[in-house]
């Protein structure tokens, strides 16, 4: 799963749950990530990954992006 975020202008101190993101790829650690899909009654997946790349993008049109890729380690649970 790719994921692609605004870049918060701020720099590294408006960043730091995108950071948190860099350092556990960078160690091989996993999380957990929950995605509430807008749909009419609101589903939400939740599931465990680890982080397999990480990005900042270059700005279109003025705003920066991040990007990361996730992996799945376990089955996702839909509620």
């Amino acid at each position: 799963l790719t994921v692609r975020a605004n870049w918060n202008k701020a720099g590294a101190s408006g960043n730091t749950a995108y950071l948190a993101l860099q350092t556990q790829m960078e160690a091989g650690t996993g999380k957990n990530f929950q995605i509430v899909l807008p749909t009419t009654a609101a589903e939400t997946v939740t599931f465990a990954a680890r982080v397999m790349d990480w990005q900042v993008l270059t700005p279109i049109e003025g705003q920066m992006t991040v990007e990361f890729t996730l992996k799945s380690t376990g089955s996702p649970v839909w509620s």
